[in-house]
């Protein structure tokens, strides 16, 4: 059916991108495209069926209003007391009884279909990224939405601004499958905006760069894995090295306001993750709206929706490294953690195709050896975005 459909038949893609369908927030409030429509349509319906009965009573010679039959009735309708020669004066009019409430109910319902259309173009646009080329320093007071940033020769990688800000970080004791280290809950300050990859590293990426793939599920738009958390590293500085920009793990406070973008809940899809919003094992823990059977192994990056902030896969696919040492969270207030000075294990995030959907949530943590290779554990980059130098 292609693309035609997906705004009226509630975000299902058939014959596009993998579950990629949509569904608009307003206010963070995520409304179904079918409802929008639904909204639109019903007065159109109502007009058009109501043009259907009064033609229909028309041809068996009844009573526009009442539906009493006329043909063998005196000159008054005994039923609603109308004139029978008025109403047949009215009933003879073809052009004005036939043609224009169909005219108008079809103009409404073109209309509506337009609107519906041009809502999910508009909402859905994705802005134009500025490909950041080797000294360009962006002004500080009108960054752009999206940078480019050659990894190498050919090879791009997107990324979307983060605003700074402040947020919750950590979960209530109240949030279902909690685990004791991600409290107690603090305020954490991001004092400076920055760029955030948009997807994970795929293995394209990774290959073109590091001259090699490790990954066991295959694919050049597929997030890069079995990598441990010294060679993302060294990624890092590599990829650095070539741009001469400020290329690094996002630390575990970057990541967890970029991943809720705005959110409280423990999603950043709501209290719950549907299957067609991320990729993840079952749903034990969690009401999922499952469809479909489950096939293990991650997918290609960006198969589902983004969130708030224009990145996708915060949500299962693949473990995130980050940059933090593993640690006990403050109590209080705090700006720009950078996590402890030193440890043996460092932090994961997001999920996996291998976890269950609990283990996917904005504030669960894992942590692991620093030299791990596993086929769930992959990685997202970022830079700094004031100056970009």
């Amino acid at each position: 059916l292609g693309w035609g459909p997906r705004w009226m038949l509630g975000g299902f893609n058939f014959g596009g991108q993998r579950n990629a369908s949509p569904r608009w927030r307003y206010g963070g409030v995520v409304v179904p495209h079918w409802l929008l429509f639904l909204v639109l349509a019903w007065p159109v319906y109502r007009r058009l069926r109501r043009a259907w009965i009064l033609l229909q009573r028309r041809k068996k010679g009844l009573c526009r209003y009442c539906g009493y039959d006329l043909r063998a009735s005196p000159d008054i309708c005994p039923e609603c007391g109308k004139s029978v020669r008025e109403l047949t004066a009215i009933l003879d009019d073809g052009r004005r009884g036939r043609r224009w409430p169909i005219i108008v109910g079809g103009a409404l319902a073109l209309g509506s279909v337009g609107l519906c259309w041009g809502i999910e173009r508009w909402h859905g646009r994705e802005p134009q990224a500025v490909r950041l080329q080797p000294g360009i320093v962006l002004p500080k007071d009108r960054l752009p939405q999206r940078l480019e940033l050659e990894a190498a020769p050919g090879v791009w990688m997107r990324f979307a601004l983060i605003p700074s800000g402040r947020f919750v970080m950590g979960s209530p004791p109240e949030e279902k499958k909690r685990s004791n280290d991600e409290g107690p809950q603090h305020t954490v300050n991001i004092s400076k905006p920055f760029y955030m990859g948009q997807t994970c590293v795929t293995q394209e990426q990774y290959e073109a760069v590091m001259g090699t793939n490790p990954s066991n599920h295959k694919g050049a738009k597929y997030p890069v894995e079995m990598v441990s958390w010294d060679q993302a590293m060294d990624f890092c500085r590599r990829v650095s090295k070539r741009t001469g920009r400020s290329v690094l793990l996002p630390t575990e406070a970057q990541w967890e306001y970029a991943c809720r973008a705005g959110t409280t809940t423990p999603f950043n899809t709501g209290p719950t993750l549907p299957r067609n919003m991320a990729q993840y094992y079952w749903s034990w823990g969690y009401p999922s709206n499952r469809v479909g059977d489950f096939v293990p192994g991650s997918v290609a990056v960006g198969s589902f929706p983004p969130n708030t902030w224009g990145l996708y896969d915060m949500h299962g696919n693949v473990w995130q490294w980050c940059s933090d040492w593993d640690g006990e969270y403050p109590a209080g207030e705090v700006t720009d953690p950078t996590g402890p000075k030193k440890g043996s294990l460092r932090v994961l995030r997001g999920g996996s195709w291998h976890f269950y959907p609990g283990d996917c949530r904005s504030a669960y943590r894992l942590r692991c050896s620093p030299d791990v290779q596993l086929d769930y554990f992959g990685f997202r980059v970022a830079i700094v975005a004031v100056g970009v130098d």
